[in-house]
């Protein structure tokens, strides 16, 4: 059931309970299937199966016994549905020519054919199982998604899979769409497919109430240290400034489709600014001896945000990364240009630390801080001055434009909080930047327990400064119950909570599709609004041999954990420019688990609104009792895709019959 993590029973009694179980039949275990997976068309040439994006594709898997005449998917308007169609030749050799799909119409409306995408599913080796996955899949799994291009389908080689996604419009009306798929072949008749699209009666909001940090830092940045270190620019054969723009734009759009947000898509995206340093000099405290900041230039990054944030309808940007041990050094006033941008740079949350000279300065520097030749020691009053100022300027631009509540300043690990709790206090001292959203990796209990042991007796209370809990939500460490928000007297409230992984089944190539998906109920039965993954494109990592997840994606983390796309070459680096983008399944997946999220939050509010007007909210308050039942606990969850895919439609139909009824 997932867990490595031991807990002690919450309900336990005195005494035996007088209920009696009956055993009404000793068997072997069945799967029950449901619709996940069922057998379609076939011909003397090719049988044609349908599986749901939960099943993870393997050579030889079993196929389908149960068979149906047309493939059912449902969807909301404003949202995006996979599936897969699973392609099994008979007999001799078949040639995949080609695959088409019409328009999906009902009645006098249209989804049009363009806005359904197909492509294959490869497969990468898994030669050592993830230590926490639940269940074992082992040998070639589908992950990648590759472009759809002629195929030899052979016998031996067993299933191959199209993964296909429709796209449903904004404002589409509900009903049933019917359209086809066609595989054309080889000198054979092409085999149609029956597709129909059902409608659900809502719209998915514009703007997802989830929110999402998934790294995507590593373009530029090298991942590990050693001289035959790479970062992602090398596997796409790209050296220039202007190839690093163009690359980490075409992922953050990508990742902007499938509500995968990087850490922030304004990466490389420059805010153009001048300075003046202190007149008396630094780490001299007298009147008027502050930094200034002038000559403000938005106009590359108000840019990238309109595209991202107003188009793409992206909600989350991190506009700084720190941590409690470095919250004493500010890292943004822009130097001298590079002839070359940086290949490392701490924290990298803006471009200037990767085109220009970094320029850091520092109040109260230590001994045993890291950063002794590359920052500049300056006064508290110094220090606080061109922090307020930056943050100002900043805060200001977003705010003109409507976007102030789409960013947040991300706290990493570490322990030091007196200096954490000076920034923060900082930050919430002024009116317009303490709207600022503050979001904080827990480590341990210190930021939201005043009398922490790891404060050695001292009080630090973090009260009203941390607007966002950050815990690790791991199998094997939980960092965060549902007493805490009673125990330290904390606001429950769902944007105060968005976890992160860092070894988890939820992340692996080689485990049950089920657990890929259930990430977003998974918080929201938690009372979270959002998640953290520090990294999701690092191909050459520290966490195991591999350097491409092609040929091997182990990592300690999880086979794929760090992965979510995956090089443009299966054998190694681009000897010239490459700009194809490979998707996995697994970030389909997520975005899918996002969208299921909304359902979920979308009948809490509708049943809380019900029920204060007198409506009749049981069928809607039974969906959320067994959204709660499909999570045990923490770190417990059914490995059940079918029912979790029926409690999916159970949710949606309860949103449509509260919907008419309010």
């Amino acid at each position: 059931m997932c867990s490595h993590h031991l807990q002690i029973p919450q309900r336990q009694r005195d005494e035996a309970p007088d209920a009696v179980a009956t055993i009404e039949r000793i068997g072997t275990a069945e799967k029950q299937f449901g619709d996940t997976t069922y057998r379609l068309s076939e011909s003397d040439s090719l049988i044609v199966s349908f599986a749901e994006s939960t099943v993870k594709v393997t050579h030889q898997m079993k196929l389908p016994t149960e068979r149906r005449e047309k493939v059912i998917v449902r969807a909301a308007a404003n949202e995006r549905q996979s599936f897969q169609l699973l392609l099994n030749p008979r007999g001799n050799v078949t040639t995949l020519t080609g695959v088409s799909v019409t328009d999906l119409n009902c009645g006098e409306v249209t989804i049009p054919s363009s806005l359904v995408t197909i492509r294959r599913v490869a497969y990468v080796p898994i030669r050592r199982s993830s230590y926490l996955t639940p269940a074992k899949l082992v040998g070639e799994i589908g992950d990648p998604l590759v472009p759809m291009t002629e195929r030899k389908l052979v016998p031996a080689d067993g299933t191959t899979s199209l993964w296909i996604t429709v796209s449903v419009p904004p404002g589409t009306p509900a009903g049933s769409y019917q359209g086809s798929v066609a595989l054309r072949l080889a000198e054979r008749k092409p085999v149609s497919v029956l597709i129909v699209l059902e409608v659900y009666g809502f719209e998915l909001p514009e703007y997802s109430t989830f929110h999402t940090n998934m790294g995507a830092q590593y373009i530029f940045k090298n991942m590990r240290g050693g001289a035959d270190a790479r970062n992602m620019m090398d596997y796409h054969g790209c050296s220039s400034v202007e190839d690093l723009q163009r690359l980490s734009r075409a992922y953050f759009e990508v990742m902007a489709e499938n509500k995968f947000y990087p850490k922030t898509v304004a990466l490389f995206s420059e805010i153009d600014m001048n300075w003046t340093p202190p007149p008396k000099g630094y780490n001299v405290d007298a009147p008027g001896n502050l930094f200034e900041l002038k000559d403000w230039d938005f106009t590359e990054f108000n840019e990238t945000l309109r595209h991202f944030i107003d188009v793409k309808k992206v909600n989350n940007v991190c506009l700084t990364q720190t941590n409690p041990r470095v919250a004493n050094l500010f890292k943004h006033l822009p130097g001298e240009r590079l002839e070359h941008p940086a290949r490392s740079t701490p924290h990298t949350t803006m471009a200037w630390q990767t085109f220009r000279k970094a320029t850091f300065i520092v109040y109260g520097k230590a001994k045993e801080d890291g950063y002794q030749d590359t920052s500049i020691e300056v006064t508290q009053r110094q220090w606080d001055g061109v922090v307020l100022k930056y943050y100002r300027r900043i805060a200001n631009n977003l705010d003109q434009h409507g976007w102030l509540d789409k960013v947040h300043i991300l706290v990493d690990e570490t322990e030091h909080p007196g200096r954490l709790l000076h920034f923060l206090k900082l930050l919430k001292s002024d009116p317009l930047t303490s709207r600022i959203r503050t979001a904080a990796c827990l480590q341990g209990h210190g930021l939201i327990n005043r009398h922490d042991p790891g404060h050695s007796g001292k009080d630090y209370d973090f009260r009203g400064l941390v607007d966002i809990y950050v815990p690790e939500m791991d199998e094997n460490y939980d960092r965060w119950m549902d007493y805490f928000w009673t125990d330290h007297e904390l606001e429950r409230d769902r944007g105060k909570l968005w976890p992160y992984l860092v070894s988890s089944a939820r992340l692996a190539i080689d485990t049950p599709g089920i657990n890929n998906r259930i990430i977003g109920l998974d918080i929201f039965n938690r009372g979270g609004s959002g998640l953290l993954i520090w990294e999701t494109i690092g191909w050459d990592h520290v966490f195991g041999d591999s350097r491409n997840p092609w040929q091997d994606p182990y990592t300690s983390q999880a086979n794929g954990s760090l992965a979510y796309f995956y090089p443009p070459k299966p054998d190694g680096l681009s000897s010239e420019k490459n700009f194809s983008l490979t998707p996995s399944l697994r970030l389909e997946t997520f975005r899918e688990s996002v969208d299921d999220y909304e359902y979920a939050r979308m009948l809490e509010d509708l049943v809380a609104a019900g029920r204060t007007t007198g409506l009749d909210v049981s069928a809607g308050e039974a969906v959320l009792r067994d959204i709660a039942r499909f999570f045990p606990s923490n770190t417990h969850w059914s490995q059940n895709d079918a029912w979790y895919l029926n409690l999916r439609d159970r949710t949606a139909r309860g949103i449509v019959r509260l919907k008419q009824k309010q």
